[in-house]
């Protein structure tokens, strides 16, 4: 057995001034509950924020509707660490003092896990935790080099591409790729190995080798429902430009392991250039694996990223594309060396880099790569499919151009982001998932007050300076209500509509709580309100004739807002204000 280093201690014009569910899958053993940071309540009370309403976990409880959910910045949970902070130490080379492969996580006991690597091709891994996303532990070094003998010379094994999943009993289990320098591209002296913590990042194993036949990038880990856990690898051959995703399973949580499988390829060409011995030879793509379990509960979906070049020279140029697979069923056909796989699968679709893949309750899938240097991120429906063509729809999720990130879905409603700031750092951020709001038939007295509203369903957007809203709905046989949680001093805009502009009802609050509503019969009140943690801000009850709006049970209206504050005005995520299709949507159920 290879000697391995120690490990340490390791969110009609009419003024109004203002008055003082269900089974719920694992999600892949990546979305455990528990634990969070929700300010608000009851107390002078009445104003909540996002951060109260209640986790999503009623599945595929939006299918159908997906082509209207979409993806809202949270920014007062957005951040940047300084590479500086996250790798500490003099006697670096400047390379290695860079950040690299972030990958969040959410752990059982609700704080935050970060991994990252040192130096674009690794030598140094790290963690760092943190319960806000915004403050960050002192990172402590998991990995770094260390002198082997191999093949009976001396090299140095360094290690790269971590990754994690928190399992279902609360462990967080770690994989990294090794490689030794100089032996690299004969493929001896690589692997994989694991650690594991079981006090929610405090303190980690000892490494241990699962994987030690050849060359290897990028692993992920995956926790089936069904108690497995499988690690996928991108399984390359360096000399000729070929991988291929294996993946190896484990039946023990991640103790022992199978041998590797080659499940995921995709045909490039035969390479016939006189200055290779790998004439002749099938040469395949699909690398940097991400896999999910959808909402059947049986199918796995996969985002690939496929490195492509001319096969003219290997000192030809890449380029990158990235391909979503999927798997009936969790056990692989083996594609041995020679075969492409598996069929069914969309190749080529995305002019991206280093894929990775999430899923949500309540159906949307949502992929993520890296566009032009950009994080971006695109929703998929419940089955993995796109509704509209696969060039549109990404949302940029981070300003700094950088690489290699990760998603992470959290408690049903929302989404946390990691991606590398060439110049800054490690870009933090959550995302709120703004989907289809159901309107139940409820009894709403127009007040000002929220006591008789279940936190349960919300839209939300967020000013870059702080605001919020955050958006409640529901309706009696006559009538739409809504109630808008104002916090922060920003003003907001709120219409509603059916898809014909004309009828649009318009209510708006200025950063000092006047209210101006306009549309037939259109009534409301809005009231100063604080938090229980003292956010002052203000909450507005509005009620809208139904047949003002057009409308009756069983139909859709859609509802349009922004929050405006000194950085300016932020409208719901795709949102056009003369368009209402572009807006979201509120079922009248």
């Amino acid at each position: 057995m290879r000697k391995l280093i120690s490990i340490g201690m390791m969110f009609f014009a009419l003024t109004l001034c203002c008055q003082p569910a269900s089974y719920v899958p694992k999600h892949n053993g990546n979305n455990t509950p528990g634990g969070g940071g929700n300010e608000g309540g009851t107390g002078d009370g009445s104003l909540h924020r996002v951060y109260d309403i209640e986790a999503w976990t009623t599945v595929n409880s939006h299918a159908g509707e997906e082509k209207w959910s979409v993806l809202q910045p949270m920014y007062n949970d957005f951040s940047v660490q300084s590479h500086n902070y996250l790798v500490p130490g003099t006697d670096l080379s400047d390379e290695q003092k860079t950040v690299y492969y972030t990958r969040i996580k959410k752990m059982a006991d609700g704080r935050y896990l970060l991994l990252y690597m040192g130096g674009q091709t690794g030598s140094r891994c790290y963690c760092t935790t943190s319960d806000d996303l915004k403050t960050w532990a002192a990172p402590t070094m998991l990995l770094e080099p260390v002198q082997e003998t191999v093949d009976g010379a001396k090299d140095w094994i360094r290690y790269s591409g971590p990754d994690a999943v928190v399992l279902s009993n609360g462990d967080v289990l770690a994989v990294f790729s090794y490689r030794a320098t100089n032996h690299y591209k004969y493929g001896t002296g690589c692997g994989l190995v694991t650690m594991r913590s079981k006090n929610n990042g405090l303190t980690w194993s000892q490494p241990q080798i699962i994987y030690d036949a050849g060359a290897t990038w990028e692993p992920y880990m995956l926790e089936l429902p069904d108690g497995r856990i499988q690690c996928y690898f991108t399984d390359p051959i360096p000399a000729c430009r070929n991988s291929g995703t294996s993946v190896l399973t484990s039946t023990d949580g991640g103790y022992t392991w199978s041998s590797k499988i080659r499940c995921s390829r995709y045909y490039k060409y035969d390479y016939d250039g006189s200055s290779t011995a790998y004439r002749g030879k099938k040469i395949f793509t699909d690398q940097m694996p991400s896999f999910r379990v959808l909402n059947d509960g049986k199918t796995l979906i996969g985002f690939l990223e496929a490195r492509l070049e001319s096969p003219a020279s290997d000192s030809g140029n890449s380029y990158y594309k990235c391909s979503v697979v999927y798997n009936d069923g969790f056990d692989w056909k083996n594609l041995g060396e020679d075969t492409a796989g598996p069929a069914r699968r969309h190749d080529l679709v995305v002019n991206g880099a280093a894929g990775y893949v999430s899923t949500f309750p309540s159906g949307e899938v949502v992929l993520s790569c890296n566009i032009s240097s950009i994080f971006s991120l695109k929703i998929l429906d419940h089955n993995g499919e796109n509704f509209n063509a696969w060039d549109s729809g990404w949302l940029k999720a981070f300003t700094d151009a950088g690489s290699w990130g990760n998603t992470e879905s959290e408690d049903g409603n929302k989404l946390l982001a990691s991606f590398r700031s060439a110049s800054r750092g490690a870009q933090i951020g959550r995302f709120w998932l703004n989907h289809t709001l159901f309107a139940t038939d409820s009894k709403v007295t127009v007040d000002g007050k929220a006591d008789e509203w279940p936190l349960k369903q919300a839209l939300f957007v967020s000013g870059k300076n702080g605001s919020e809203l955050m958006i409640r709905a529901s309706r009696d046989a006559s009538n739409l209500y809504l109630l808008a949680d104002q916090y922060d001093v920003s003003s907001v805009k709120i219409y509603v509509s059916n898809t014909a502009p004309k009828l649009t009802v318009k209510a708006e609050i200025s950063s000092k709580g006047s209210m101006t509503l306009s549309g037939d019969g259109v009534t409301g009140k809005c009231v100063s309100a604080e938090t229980v943690k003292g956010g002052k801000g203000h909450v507005a009850e509005i009620k809208i004739p139904l047949s003002t709006l057009g409308a009756s049970t069983g139909d859709a209206v859609y509802v349009y807002a922004s929050v405006a504050d000194s950085a300016g005005e932020v409208p719901f995520t795709n949102a056009v204000v003369s368009s209402p299709s572009t807006w979201q949507r509120i079922v009248l159920k």
